[in-house]
């Protein structure tokens, strides 16, 4: 049986970040159909980036970048009035990937070139394995802390399995894993 495994990016705030750093990361928002259909898609095992914005992060180093990454644990589920996936292995990057930086990336999907081209606003949205790699890939102290990370050892395993419409994860540069 293979075992597919998606990517996601999260765009967020600060507050929240830090919140959830302290009381657990999990994927949340409003029981809406417009978050019904983002929350479509995900599923225990997936990964997610965390994107924070300008708006409500105090840390203006943070404000526009990608911070951190995660393991999503659980199938989204009610929780009240909210969609809910829980998170483990979170860990927070040492060197923030700004916003101009994800610019800069020459090779991404078609789905993440549209959420830089539109400023990142949108909650969630599904990126390509190269996508994220690229994303850790663009600070070598973040490679290097993901490489260290729970998150890699989950990882890692099911790299090897090819998935319809993508390059093999063999033929991605994985290799600081």
């Amino acid at each position: 049986m293979v075992v597919l495994v998606n990517f996601w990016i999260e765009v967020t705030s600060g507050m929240r970040w830090s919140r959830l750093l302290k009381e657990g990361v999990a994927l949340e928002a409003p029981n809406i159909t417009r978050h019904q259909h983002f929350f479509a898609g995900i599923k225990s095992g997936d990964f997610v980036l965390h994107y924070l914005t300008t708006s409500l992060t105090r840390e203006k180093e943070k404000r526009s970048s990608v911070v951190g990454a995660s393991k999503i644990d659980s199938d989204p589920s009610l929780v009240g009035k909210k969609i809910e996936a829980r998170c483990s292995g979170t860990i927070e990057f040492p060197k923030p990937v700004l916003y101009s930086e994800l610019q800069r990336i020459n090779t991404k999907s078609e789905e993440f070139d549209k959420l830089v081209r539109v400023s990142m606003q949108r909650y969630l949205t599904r990126i390509s394995e190269s996508d994220f790699e690229s994303v850790i890939g663009v600070h070598p102290a973040n490679m290097k802390q993901f490489s260290k990370s729970p998150l890699a050892r989950w990882l890692q395993p099911r790299l090897k399995k090819s998935r319809l419409g993508e390059k093999s994860s063999n033929q991605l540069n994985w290799s600081f894993l």
